[in-house]
């Protein structure tokens, strides 16, 4: 896993628990066991859901790099039911040759809620690790 500076947090989880959003773009991707992350090849979308204990407002960074401009990367919240649903703005991967945690600042997750990333990726792109509070 890619390992963030700073105080421990509750729970980091690998982004290649995730999936591609559309089944048939799954070749474009490539997982690695060693640090969690998930390369793209292609323009395809990525994405995977954390697990949580409670509800509340999360504060969420994720580990991501890009070979070119264009990759993104957001956060969702909804609801057990999908009746509750909060998108975060899409924020750049950044091109780097290294992870660059993104932060995602007060999410709302309601009772019996979840958390997805949404990532758009393009050819270079890649999700590691996100880390959250609980």
């Amino acid at each position: 896993m890619i390992a963030f500076a700073g105080p421990v947090s509750a729970r980091t989880q690998p982004a290649n628990l995730g999936t591609a959003r559309v089944g048939t773009a799954a070749p474009a991707f490539t997982y690695s066991f060693i640090n969690g992350s998930v390369f793209s090849s292609a323009n395809a979308d990525w994405a995977s859901g954390l697990s949580l204990d409670t509800s509340g407002l999360k504060n969420i960074r994720i580990a991501g790099k890009a070979a070119a401009v264009g990759a993104q990367v957001r956060v969702v919240s909804s609801d057990f039911l999908g009746n509750f649903v909060f998108a975060a703005a899409f924020q750049p991967l950044p091109v780097s040759a290294v992870f660059v945690a993104i932060p995602f600042v007060n999410v709302p997750v309601p009772s019996s809620g979840t958390i997805i990333i949404d990532a758009i990726m393009n050819p270079g792109a890649s999700i590691g690790t996100a880390d959250y509070n609980q």
